[in-house]
């Protein structure tokens, strides 16, 4: 297969961290051709790939996902494929649209743009494997739990504990927490502290080999000051920063009547989670990922701003 010539960019991160604002925003640019989570174990794209949640491709892995990653990112749909294996008209009717969007955006010769932060784990091979252009956000643990806890998300610890290459070249140091977690269930706040430091572990350790070459950014910095951001953000994948997208990167930032989903009021959003949380909570949220947040996150970044 021939890979696209123009270098793919991945935006990853922490879930619930604005991935999806950041890479709409992005895929304002017309170069930009966007794919939507195939790391995603429910995505209509390649979601049978993978048998976990959050899965960690490596070298010694790599021959059960590289084929089929590298024909996404080239924009080449296995439309027949798909359909035999279509259980519903709908499934039916999601492959013809993602067939349609892919074939258009190779016809264009669109630049691959990946949203996916479900694919964190695997980050440095995939920017080693494709040559991506890397953006990587970051929130603060309370932010992240609040959000966890709002839409009363599970993860299940089973998802790291089936790959074993993961945890015995990264999770070895959690691999306590993580059997307590799945032996019995926690509470959704303590399930995701233990999330939020597993991928910001890893996070800290891409942050340290690659501080030069890819983007780190912080969800609270892009939601003070969107428009600043999203310009640095453009800068660094080589795409320009039009007065146009500028004015679009405003309005989905504000509060509007259209009740378009991707439209919020970005600066109301950082501090959402002193509604979210008890005292209780955020005592806890803040001792337990001390460790690994302080690297993030001083001690203003923990103040109740009225």
């Amino acid at each position: 297969m021939n890979l696209n010539t123009k270098r793919p960019i991945l935006v990853t991160g922490t879930h619930r961290s604005g991935s999806t604002w950041v890479g709409k925003m992005i895929a304002l640019s017309g170069k930009i051709g966007y794919i939507h989570e195939p790391f995603n174990r429910n995505s209509g794209i390649s979601g049978e790939l993978f048998e976990n949640w959050f899965t960690y491709i490596c070298n010694e892995n790599e021959y059960k996902y590289k084929q089929r990653i590298e024909e996404y990112i080239s924009f080449e749909y296995p439309l027949i494929k798909k359909l035999k294996s279509s259980d519903s008209i709908r499934d039916v009717g999601r492959s013809f649209r993602d067939f349609s969007k892919f074939s258009l955006n190779r016809l264009l010769d669109k630049r691959p743009l990946v949203k996916d932060p479900i694919s964190i784990l695997s980050a440095e091979w995939l920017y080693q494997t494709f040559g991506m252009d890397m953006l990587v956000l970051i929130r603060h643990p309370a932010a992240f739990a609040g959000s966890i806890k709002k839409a009363g998300w599970r993860t299940g610890m089973k998802n790291f504990l089936r790959q074993p290459l993961l945890m015995e070249y990264h999770l070895a140091e959690f691999y306590d927490e993580i059997q307590r977690h799945n032996n019995k269930e926690q509470d959704f706040v303590e399930e995701a502290i233990l999330l939020w430091n597993i991928i910001h572990s890893f996070i800290l350790k891409y942050q340290k080999r690659y501080k030069d070459s890819w983007l780190f950014l912080r969800h609270e910095d892009i939601s003070k000051k969107p428009v600043e951001y999203y310009e640095k953000i453009y800068s660094h994948l080589g795409l320009d920063f039009t007065d146009k997208i500028k004015n679009k990167v405003h309005q989905f930032s504000t509060v509007s009547k259209n009740n378009n989903k991707l439209q919020r009021d970005s600066k109301a959003n950082i501090y959402s989670w002193k509604n979210r949380l008890t005292e209780e909570e955020i005592f806890r949220i803040r001792k337990k990922t001390f460790e690994i947040s302080s690297h993030f996150y001083t001690e203003t970044d923990w103040m109740k701003i009225d």
